[in-house]
């Protein structure tokens, strides 16, 4: 009895071990004998791609911290028109365009970008734009600023989208450096 279901876990494994290649999948077989029976187990794991927009928008970030405007405005800007609904484009774009001393396209672009289910991230790359426009600060320190703090924006939302202790009322206000809009 126990050679037969070793010599069937041993089947599923060559199977797998040799289909796998042809999917890009890895596969990983455990089977184990004890006392009073005998236990098994078959999984199998397959990567990821990455989504080809975040991709491009992410080497469009890699490129203008480099300080590679033109290049990153150009690869943006393809990616942009290809999909509008991109925020990450979107914002990427408006900093490239702040780079290149566009300063009010690319502020346009960064105080216009809709990003879903989160009104509030939204809000504080808002505030932030507005804060470095009213500064007048030079191309890559606004950047700099404008990166960093959309860093410390998604740290922000990730906490909101955990389940929230407390009162969920409370009235949301922008960090006190920034002065909204609204």
């Amino acid at each position: 009895m126990n050679e037969r279901i070793a010599i069937r876990i041993l089947v599923v494994w060559l199977t797998l071990t040799m289909l796998t290649p042809l999917l890009g999948c890895r596969v990983g077989v455990f089977a184990g004998g004890g006392s009073g029976g005998v236990g098994g187990g078959v999984g199998v794991e397959q990567d990821v791609l990455p989504s080809p927009g975040r991709s491009e928008a992410e080497a469009g970030r890699l490129l203008i911290e480099k300080g590679e405007y033109e290049v990153a405005a150009a690869s943006l800007e393809r990616t942009h028109a290809e999909n509008p609904k991109d925020w990450r484009a979107q914002y990427y774009l408006g900093l490239a365009y702040i780079g290149l001393d566009r300063r009010d396209e690319g502020f346009e672009l960064v105080k216009t970008i809709v990003i879903p289910f989160a009104y509030y991230m939204k809000r504080e790359i808002v505030c932030t734009a507005e804060y470095v426009e009213e500064k007048d600060m030079p191309g890559p320190e606004a950047i700099k600023a404008m990166l960093d703090y959309l860093a410390v924006s998604e740290q922000r939302q990730r906490v909101r989208d955990r389940p929230l202790r407390g009162n969920p009322d409370l009235e949301y206000k922008c960090p006190p450096f920034l002065y909204p809009a609204f």
